[in-house]
C-alpha cells in the first residue's frame, strides 16, 4: 500500500512514544502512573483485574488488542490498526491515501469518472496503473460498457451484430480510452495477469468477474492484501448525474 501514500509524508519521521514498561510491577511516574489503585468507588465499577490496570499507562501500540483482533480474523497482527474510533481511522486513511482528492468509487461514478481517476493514478514509469480490465473476456470488460451505453452485441433474433450501433460505438470508444490511458499494455496484462497486477498493488482498480471473488477473499483473510468491492460505473445519458435505467 505504500505506493499509494501521499508523498508529502515521505520525509516524515513518525512520533516515537516514550517507553512504557510492560512489567506491571514497574511504575513510571512521569506518565502519571501511580503505585496506588483508584478510589473504591471507581474500583467498584470494574473487575479487580481491570481496576488494577487503571493506575498504569496503557500500551500505546495496543499490542494485546491487536493480537486478539488478528487472531479472530486470522490475519497478521502487524496489519491491524486500532484508533480512537472510526472517525479517526477514516481521517488517517484519507490523509494517507487521498492526497489527490480522489474519493472512493461509489454509485455516483460514471465511466468518464473511472477514466479520469484511472488516468490520474497511472504513472508514466509503469510502476502503477489506474485500472486493469480484460479486452478478451467480454463478460468482465467492455460488454458492461456497451449495455450501460444502451448498445448491444447481438440482437434478440441473433441475426444482426450490434457493433455498428451508434451507442455501441460510443461505448467502445470510451473503453478504448480506458485501455489507452489507464491500463498496462496488452502484453503485460496477458503475461502477468490482471488479478496478479491488482493483488500486487500495481493496479489501483480492476474489473473482475464474480469467479475471482473466492481468490480475493482467501487473500484478504490471509492478510496478504486488502480490497473492496464497488459499483460498476454508469453512462450518464441524460446529463443529470444519475443512472436513469
Amino acid at each position: 500500500m505504500s505506493r499509494y501514500m501521499n508523498h508529502c509524508y515521505d520525509a516524515l519521521k513518525p512520533y516515537v512514544p516514550g517507553e512504557i514498561p510492560q512489567d506491571p510491577d514497574t511504575i513510571k511516574l512521569n506518565t502519571n502512573e501511580s503505585p496506588y489503585p483508584p478510589s473504591k468507588g471507581v474500583c467498584g465499577c470494574f473487575t479487580p483485574e481491570n481496576a488494577e490496570t487503571l493506575r498504569l499507562y496503557g500500551d500505546p501500540a495496543n499490542r494485546q488488542l491487536n493480537r486478539a483482533i488478528a487472531g479472530y480474523h486470522h490475519i497478521r497482527p502487524e496489519i491491524v490498526m486500532t484508533t480512537g474510533g472510526s472517525d479517526e481511522t477514516l481521517e488517517l486513511a484519507m490523509m494517507a491515501y487521498c492526497a489527490d482528492g480522489i474519493a472512493y468509487p461509489d454509485e455516483t461514478w460514471t465511466w468518464e469518472t473511472l477514466h479520469d481517476v484511472g488516468a490520474q493514478l497511472t504513472k508514466e514509469d509503469g510502476s502503477q496503473y489506474g485500472l486493469v480490465g480484460n479486452t478478451d473476456a467480454n463478460q468482465e470488460g467492455y460488454y458492461n460498457a456497451i449495455y450501460s451505453y444502451g448498445g448491444y452485441v447481438i440482437n434478440d433474433a441473433k441475426d444482426k451484430s450490434g457493433y455498428d450501433d451508434e451507442n455501441t460505438l460510443k461505448a467502445m470508444e470510451m473503453y478504448a480510452g480506458l485501455v489507452r490511458d489507464c491500463m498496462p499494455n496488452q502484453s503485460t496484462m496477458a503475461e502477468v495477469g490482471n488479478n496478479t497486477l491488482f493483488v500486487s498493488n500495481q493496479a489501483a482498480m480492476g474489473m473482475f468477474g464474480s469467479w475471482y471473488v473466492p481468490t480475493f477473499k482467501d487473500l484478504a483473510e490471509q492478510g496478504s492484501n486488502q480490497y473492496a468491492v464497488s459499483y460498476l460505473p454508469f453512462h450518464d445519458a441524460n446529463g443529470n448525474g444519475k443512472c436513469d435505467e
